[in-house]
């Protein structure tokens, strides 16, 4: 995640907070350990904030506060964890459910999670 390579005072509130959340949601395709998702919550409140590697500034709300939907008050930003257990449990979704996606049909012949791949074979042979 660059957070830090855009200099936040140029952006408004609105602006970091955007940009916060599209950096979040770019990197949710691996399982990520707790230590990592705090970390990357620490980046987002600083760049949310305005703190770079040489100021600190001072957090206006509490992040609890932040992690609100707009409409109870908050910021409407989710927490690394949070995010990261849904877009995982999308792909499992996705994967159970869904039997016209080329991706799941390969995972599941890849790792004989279905009993035959009769029907993945000829689609994916079309695509090559």
């Amino acid at each position: 995640m660059k957070l830090n390579t855009w200099e936040a005072s140029k952006l408004s509130l609105a602006g970091r907070v955007t940009l916060a959340q599209l950096a979040l949601a770019t990197i949710q395709t691996v399982l990520l350990p707790s230590f990592v998702c705090e970390e990357i919550d620490k980046m987002c409140r600083q760049f949310i904030w305005g703190s770079t590697s040489t100021e600190r500034k001072v957090n206006l709300v509490p992040w609890e506060h932040v992690i609100h939907p707009k409409d109870m008050g908050g910021l409407g930003f989710r927490s690394a964890k949070i995010m990261n257990t849904s877009f995982l449990l999308k792909l499992a979704w996705t994967l159970q459910t869904d039997m016209q996606v080329l991706w799941a049909k390969v995972v599941k012949v890849k790792y004989k999670l279905c009993p035959t791949n009769v029907d993945v074979i000829p689609e994916i042979q079309k695509r090559v």
